[in-house]
């Protein structure tokens, strides 16, 4: 089986949650990752994604940068995969680390953003990224993100990694570090200066392709044109099933919540805000009323669309019972008489080739 991974720089995510919500209610992307997300604490998950992917993000307010703004790192995994977050991998960089299970192996996944000329956050990277591959050298890695190295020039080998060459002697103790942890660097599009700023490094030939996304999720900064990657030689453990906790809204208490918004004062709560911070503290205060006031519940996610009715579901059941059965021949000889009218023709054509034969040999 192989994995769909889509990324991209989106440039900021605050202004298009509702486009990144709906875009991603029917996506089949196994992994989806996000550099320069430039969330804040005052974004939840549930406003980014449908609850069929479990969010992992780090923001850039989680790190030792000294800005406070932009950047941030975002892994989304589709909830019928085994994954799991690996915080104690994490740099004092923008990056966030996911474990993905598999059949046959379990792989690392990474999406990292480096600010460009930042050698504090790309030190600290580097040697996280040795002693991540030290400590865990039976697991294959994918590493994605925005390195903002852009005077390293990638050529094409006779495989489908890229091989890279730059005069700097910063640049090369990046290449460096990505030969001493086995990663090769995949990602052959270049943006509108000709030039890759966004890595896709993976061990162990995992990555099956990699070309530009022609349906992307967002608008696309020409700067980092966004990936459709492929993962291969990997069998998936899915979660069989699928449980999700969330509020249940029919068994909420309307009248606290009625009364607890009538005795706010928005007008002096709001007094002296900018519209960032009146925009948090509007959020802050519904979703505390929502945490008080309305209860969880845990729900199991059907392999069958929401819409699909129990009669429908009876129905699908019952005809896939009766194709396998047929198929394997169970259901009074259904599959052979399929492969009549096969050797049927397979005999016209046996006898048209030898009456052409001797035809040929006659003349």
């Amino acid at each position: 089986m192989e994995l769909s991974v889509y990324y991209q720089n989106v440039r900021g995510l605050r202004t298009k949650t509702n486009q990144l919500y709906a875009q991603t209610l029917d996506a089949e992307y196994n992994i989806i990752a996000f550099t320069e997300t430039f969330l804040n604490g005052s974004i939840y998950d549930n406003e980014l994604f449908h609850n069929r992917y479990t969010v992992h993000c780090r923001d850039r307010e989680s790190t030792n940068s000294e800005k406070f703004d932009g950047g941030g790192v975002l892994l989304a995994i589709r909830d019928d995969i085994i994954a799991s977050a690996v915080p104690e991998l994490c740099s004092d960089a923008e990056d966030v680390w996911v474990l993905v299970r598999c059949m046959e192996m379990r792989f690392l996944v990474c999406c990292v953003y480096l600010p460009p000329g930042d050698v504090v956050a790309s030190q600290s990277f580097l040697t996280n990224l040795v002693r991540v591959a030290e400590e865990y050298p039976d697991k294959p890695l994918l590493i994605l993100g925005d390195f903002n190295l852009p005077h390293i020039t990638w050529f094409s080998s006779n495989h489908k990694y890229m091989n890279p060459f730059s005069y700097s002697a910063t640049d090369a103790i990046f290449i460096d570090t990505f030969d001493y942890c086995n990663l090769m660097q995949f990602n052959p599009v270049t943006n509108v200066n000709n030039r890759i700023l966004d890595f896709v490094l993976a061990s162990d030939y995992i990555v099956g392709s990699v070309q530009v996304c022609q349906t992307p999720l967002l608008k696309v900064d020409f700067h980092h044109p966004p990936l459709d990657v492929c993962l291969r030689n990997l069998t998936v453990t899915r979660s069989h099933t699928v449980r999700n906790t969330i509020r249940y809204f029919g068994k909420a208490n309307y009248q606290g919540i009625n009364e607890k918004l009538a005795d706010l004062d928005w007008v002096a709560t709001f007094r002296g805000l900018d519209l960032e911070h009146t925009v948090n503290t509007f959020y802050n205060t519904l979703y505390s009323l929502i945490n008080k006031y309305v209860p969880l519940k845990t729900v199991t996610r059907s392999r069958f669309p929401l819409w699909f009715s129990q009669s429908t579901i009876k129905i699908s059941n019952r005809n896939h019972t009766r194709v396998k059965s047929n198929l394997l021949g169970g259901v009074h000889g259904g599959h052979a008489a399929r492969k009549r009218p096969v050797k049927h023709v397979e005999r016209c054509r046996c006898r048209c080739e030898r009456q052409v034969g001797v035809r040929v040999s006659k003349s």
